[in-house]
């Protein structure tokens, strides 16, 4: 009976060892949602990269009321380019 604090403090350090992985990836997920409920993404960059190097990057609206697959294509054919990879 006298050794039940140290053995409450064990387990204890235990509980909070055990719980620090949810922890770690848990806070940044609220503070990105919360992010994004105070300043929501408007447009993305999507960047198509060749060894490393910068080839062609398109900008698309997610306010518009175009379909992204239409974005898509249309910024493709502005660039003269093909959607088939």
């Amino acid at each position: 009976m006298e050794n039940l604090g140290a053995l409450q403090i064990i387990i204890g350090i235990g509980s909070l060892i055990a719980i620090t992985p949810f922890v770690m990836r848990f806070i940044p997920a609220i503070f990105h949602f919360l992010i994004c409920k105070i300043q929501p993404i408007q447009k993305v960059t999507i960047q198509h990269k060749h060894d490393g190097e910068i080839i062609k990057s398109i900008t698309i609206d997610l306010k518009s009321s175009t379909p992204l697959v239409t974005q898509i294509a249309l910024a493709a054919k502005k660039s003269g380019g093909t959607n088939n990879g």
